[in-house]
């Protein structure tokens, strides 16, 4: 049996660059200051000027010149048990937290006794009605402060001491315990990179990652007290946050995304040290580590969204570099939901095309990446995303070898676009019932049904059904050069080729502006415009979507515009496949694995060719490894439209 392969884009390593860098002087990191830590405040917001011709309306890196940086990777000792943890081996790194020599005053670390006594709750600190508590964790660490001149950015000259120095609270240093002592959370400040509107992505924000499948929650504080009848003199205040970013770890682990309040209770020390430490030019730079405990009280809403969902294929949950996962996220928002398909169920190895059919289960098509076998096609319960069974598996003598795009038509035809096994082995259109079985293989003969210069060989990629109700599939006609590219279009009833709707030379040779690439996602707009993502033909070239007339245009097929994802000569950010979703906003998954967009999806306008970051890139803690096909609840399985 031929080892599986994937066509794959010719890359250059890149290190991952940091989440952020922090800046101590003038105040940029301060959060509050002169003697209560408010985790939740709102700190600057550090962005960045893309150095790209691209434009999105997000920024999502953060760019600061650090003279203090933080390097905190959580490393969880225990493995607490708890409802709705998955178990995952992978840890996902975050936003680096200083390694600091301190100056602290403190001459002991409080101490938390568990208790099972609920907590009494000033009323300004109250849940909103329609949340409940599902997790409890107690904190020990430290509340950290720098010396700064003052006034700064953060404290104005009326909370400025005589001396003209202050501390300068710049972030929690904590482990979160159950009431068994166990590790469950690390608590550290953070860029929000998944943030929830209308919060800014790159915003400093208390952060709370779950030790052991690293979901990760960021807040804000909504409400503050220092009432005597529930906080201790010595302590700092209580707070009621509210959570403005939710990201899942790297394997779709969610314990913690669906938080939607934060208490912080029972505090005692954490108290900024005295002023006679921060009091004259020399002592700006000190810092201090000031022990404190806490407890943190989690809330979820009572009852779930009822939004629709994107659900993505993700080939690579690193660092493992071999499970395969369909993760999902709320349509609306860009929050995680976790992994509706888990690791390698039901032998999911290289997720591809991937349908609803109606409100019915969820099919996969799948490649078995790097595998000695043929793909196959998974059905999963469409509410759980528990395996139902391989409805084509790869022991059928029409399984396809390398499957891509599919499409269900009409409810009862399942297209799969084979790939092949590589140059000289031309690949196939498959019809199968949605059941599984076998129909017809619909590849058309190259040589008598279409041109042959234009079609050396028939790779088809992707397939979609268009506003004319034909069968349109993306082409690679030579996976030697991979220049070049065509738009095929077939009867979906009978399985008749019908014409060459798009065709392209491609390459720098090629006088004509679609340079049309490797064409991989095929689906049609709003606008009934066309759009295919294409690749690059070499180093002074890009990547991009392509844009063409469809068959309603006044010349179906003419060439319309571009949207270029990548700059010749700087990172790659190449998409194999896109879809519309609500809003008419066009979802593309960046599916390379080294430039510092890798793993995102952009949601792009495609009147402005603009784009926001829906979920944020694998460096700045996304969730996706490598993400390919995609599909919507609402999304039409035949037309790949989306149902508003």
């Amino acid at each position: 049996m031929t080892t599986r392969f994937t066509v794959k884009e010719t890359l250059t390593m890149k290190p991952q660059r940091l989440f952020a860098a922090f800046v101590v002087s003038g105040g940029l990191l301060v959060l509050s200051a002169c003697g209560s830590s408010n985790e939740g405040a709102l700190p600057p917001t550090a962005t960045s000027t893309p150095t790209a011709t691209l434009t999105r309306t997000q920024t999502s890196t953060s760019t600061a010149t650090a003279t203090t940086t933080r390097t905190n990777t959580p490393t969880p000792t225990a493995s607490a048990t708890r409802t709705n943890t998955p178990t995952a081996t992978a840890t996902q790194t975050q936003t680096p937290t200083p390694t600091l020599t301190a100056t602290a005053t403190s001459t002991a670390s409080p101490t938390f006794t568990p208790t099972a006594t609920p907590i009494a709750v000033p009323d300004n600190l109250q849940v909103p009605a329609g949340n409940s508590k599902f997790l409890v964790g107690h904190a020990t660490g430290t509340q950290d402060y720098i010396c700064l001149p003052c006034p700064n950015a953060i404290t104005p000259a009326a909370m400025c001491p005589a001396s003209g120095f202050a501390w300068a609270f710049f972030g929690p240093q904590a482990t979160l315990f159950d009431d068994n002592s166990e590790q469950i959370i690390t608590h550290f400040l953070s860029p929000n990179f998944s943030p929830l509107s209308p919060e800014t992505s790159g915003t400093l924000r208390a952060t709370w990652q779950d030790s052991n499948d690293t979901s990760s929650v960021w807040a804000k504080a909504m409400a503050t007290s220092t009432d005597p009848a529930f906080v201790a003199p010595d302590a700092i205040p209580w707070l009621l946050l509210q959570v403005v970013g939710a990201q899942c770890g790297p394997t779709g682990g969610n314990t913690l995304t669906e938080t939607t309040f934060i208490q912080r209770l029972a505090t005692s020390g954490g108290i900024a040290p005295s002023t006679d430490k921060c009091a004259q030019a020399a002592d700006v730079g000190n810092k201090a580590l000031v022990p404190y405990t806490a407890t943190y009280v989690f809330y979820q809403a009572d009852t779930p969204s009822t939004a629709d969902s994107l659900y993505i294929g993700d080939q690579t949950d690193l660092p493992t570099a071999s499970a395969s996962t369909v993760k999902r996220f709320d349509a609306q928002t860009g929050r995680c939901q976790g992994a509706f398909v888990t690791a390698d169920s039901g032998g999911l190895h290289g997720p591809r095309g991937l349908v609803f059919d109606n409100a019915g289960p969820l099919l996969v098509a799948n490649q078995n990446q790097d595998l000695p076998l043929n793909g196959t096609v998974l059905r999963y319960d469409g509410t759980t995303g528990a395996f139902s069974k391989a409805i084509v598996p790869d022991s059928d003598p029409h399984a396809p070898f390398g499957p891509r795009g599919m499409i269900l038509w009409n409810h009862t035809t399942l297209y799969v676009a084979d790939i092949g096994a590589g140059p000289g082995a031309p690949g196939k259109l498959l019809a199968f019932t949605k059941d599984g079985e076998f129909v017809a293989d619909r590849t058309p003969d190259p040589v008598t049904e279409f041109p042959g210069m234009l079609a050396a060989e028939f790779h088809p990629r992707g397939v979609v059904i268009g506003p004319d109700h034909l069968l349109y599939v993306s082409n690679e006609p030579d996976l030697n050069s991979g220049l070049g590219g065509q738009i095929l279009r077939f009867d979906p009833e009978t399985g008749a080729f019908k014409d060459v709707f798009i065709a392209s030379t491609g390459g720098v040779s090629c006088d004509c502006v679609n340079e049309l690439n490797r064409p991989e996602g095929v689906v049609f707009g709003p606008d009934g415009n066309l759009y295919t993502a294409a690749f690059r033909a070499d180093l002074t070239d890009s990547d991009k979507i392509l844009i063409f007339a469809g068959p309603d245009g006044a010349s179906p097929g003419a060439y319309v515009g571009r949207i270029d994802l990548d700059v010749a000569g700087q990172d790659r950010e190449f998409a194999q496949a896109l879809l519309f979703g609500p809003g008419g906003r066009l979802f593309v998954p960046i599916s390379g694995i080294f430039g510092p967009d890798a793993g995102a999806v952009r949601r792009y306008d495609v009147t402005t060719k603009e784009f926001d970051v829906f979920v944020p890139p694998r460096p700045q803690g996304g969730p996706l490894g490598a993400p390919w096909y995609l599909t919507f609840g609402k999304t039409d399985p035949a037309t790949l439209a989306y149902g508003e």
